[in-house]
């Protein structure tokens, strides 16, 4: 998934170069355990929410874990 361009887990430089974004990898990597544990997209949103993550925006919600499910193959 990606917000302005920016995939999620990712950062831009001030030169326009990508670089992890060890803050969001969490989150993917969150993300990922929950999938395999077999939790569905809300589950995932309401625990990221809980377990303190941070979205870009203002809250998690169940599109943009969709998305990034899908952009990682999840």
């Amino acid at each position: 998934m990606r917000a302005g361009g920016v995939p999620y887990g990712m950062r831009a430089t001030e030169g326009g170069r990508l670089r992890l974004c060890p803050r969001e990898w969490e989150a993917i990597q969150q993300i990922r355990a929950l999938r395999d544990e077999g939790q569905s997209v809300r589950n995932i949103t309401a625990s990221l929410h809980d377990l303190g993550h941070q979205p870009r925006g203002n809250r998690w919600h169940p599109t943009t874990v969709a998305r990034i499910l899908k952009a990682h193959g999840i």
